[in-house]
């Protein structure tokens, strides 16, 4: 009999700030300009693991593995841009600022047992089911600055999926030598 166990930890965290400017010209003579500043920053984790059991029958021809494992994630970005244009003739500004915040996560959850038959020196056929449930979800928020440090925000519906598998597995796997 074996247990083996991993996992994985990964977490990052980013923020972004671009600027640029453009400016068109026609004969020496300016017609706009665009000023365009743009954040994004994000922040994420994920953690995954399994579990593994292994159990040898008493002819070694035969084994029972069950593996149980999981992933779950999360991730929260916030992208905010401001636009900035000037025109020349006739004179006259626009600004526009928005931003769109956007979470999501995942949670997966699987369960595989399986028999494994040894049919000769070459060949091992593996029988199972592969039974799992995986949920995520999205929440948005966008937004368009109307005053000073008031934005109109528009919420969008937070989607949510929910999936549930159940689907057989046959791996035919062909063995190599042992060192």
């Amino acid at each position: 009999q074996r247990f083996l166990f991993d996992g994985v930890l990964n977490t990052r965290s980013s923020d972004i700030l671009t600027e640029n400017f453009t400016s068109s010209t026609i004969a020496g003579q300016f017609i706009n300009t665009l000023n365009n500043q743009t954040t994004d920053a994000t922040q994420e984790w994920s953690i995954w693991s399994r579990g593994t059991f292994i159990s040898k029958f008493k002819n070694e021809k035969h084994q029972f593995k069950l593996e149980i494992g999981g992933q779950t994630d999360d991730n929260d970005s916030r992208l905010d841009w401001l636009n900035n244009t000037e025109f020349f003739n006739p004179v006259s500004q626009n600004s526009i600022q928005q931003f769109q915040a956007n979470t999501t996560n995942r949670l997966s959850l699987y369960a595989e047992p399986s028999f494994l038959k040894k049919v000769n020196n070459t060949w091992t056929v593996s029988l199972g089911l592969r039974l799992g449930l995986e949920d995520n979800g999205l929440a948005r928020k966008e937004g368009i600055l109307k005053t000073v440090d008031q934005f109109e925000e528009i919420d969008i519906p937070v989607t949510d999926t929910r999936q549930q598998i159940f689907s057989p597995l046959f791996i035919l796997n062909r063995v190599g030598k042992q060192s």
